[in-house]
């Protein structure tokens, strides 16, 4: 890094923040450099003829987008709840959820999400209705139903390990 910028930089030339932007944008974007830290001295550079892992990682990553992964969510917790037999178990239901006379657990899309304190504020009133009305009624059997909702902190690390996956 000293020797790159004592190359570059002369009266009336570069800004030493402009090769340090510079280094950085490359260093995201560069399919063949590499670098390493030093010590004192900063990084070293070098070009290399297979392509840096991380950079394709984080390029994957960047692709991957929240819709796909609860999309992803959504099918898997349908698949998995076909086999459930001694309850009722409905994935994402719409708002107008039958009268369950049996027990049923709905589990809600992955967008309502609760901490350990609370139930989050857009979460409330989607339970509160589903629990309360089946329509424009007053639901009778209201003690029948479970809610499962995603966890924040849960849901930040599925998303974490699924972008891995798909690396």
């Amino acid at each position: 890094m000293p020797e790159l910028k004592l190359q570059l930089l002369a009266p009336e030339g570069f800004n030493h923040n402009s090769v340090n932007g510079a280094l950085d944008k490359l260093e995201a974007e560069a399919y063949y450099l590499y670098y390493a830290q030093t010590g004192a001295q900063g990084k070293r550079y070098w070009f290399h003829t297979k392509p840096n892992i991380n950079i394709l990682i984080n390029q994957a990553k960047a692709d991957i987008k929240s819709v796909d992964i609860e999309a992803d969510i959504l099918k898997r917790l349908q698949e998995r709840t076909r086999s459930v037999s001694p309850f009722n178990a409905l994935v994402n239901p719409s708002d107008d959820v039958p009268e369950q006379q049996k027990p049923t657990l709905i589990i809600l899309h992955p967008r309502y999400q609760a901490n350990p304190e609370k139930v989050n504020g857009n979460t409330r009133p989607v339970i509160e209705r589903l629990a309360t009305k089946k329509g424009n009624s007053e639901r009778i059997y209201r003690n029948t139903m479970l809610f499962l909702v995603c966890s924040e902190m849960g849901y930040s690390r599925l998303v974490k390990i699924m972008a891995i996956r798909t690396d």
